[in-house]
């Protein structure tokens, strides 16, 4: 199986203040929200992609910090 190197934090922060991924900007916006799906949700990339729905996903609150966040769930 091929695994390819983890992005490093240098490059995630150069992505990330580039304008194609600016959340100013509508294309900027889906973008980001692409991007972030498939590095926090898609272990191999988009293959499973078309099969997600909304109902895979969870709105939680960290206990650390209040803030919310998005949660995968199994069905």
């Amino acid at each position: 199986m091929l695994h390819h190197p983890i992005i490093s934090d240098a490059d995630l922060k150069s992505l990330y203040t580039r304008m194609h991924l600016a959340i100013t900007t509508p294309q900027g916006l889906f973008n980001k929200v692409q991007f972030d799906i498939r590095m926090f949700f898609c272990r191999r990339g988009n293959e499973n992609m078309h099969s997600m729905t909304k109902d895979m996903f969870q709105v939680d609150t960290d206990e650390n910090t209040g803030r919310k966040v998005m949660k995968k769930v199994c069905l």
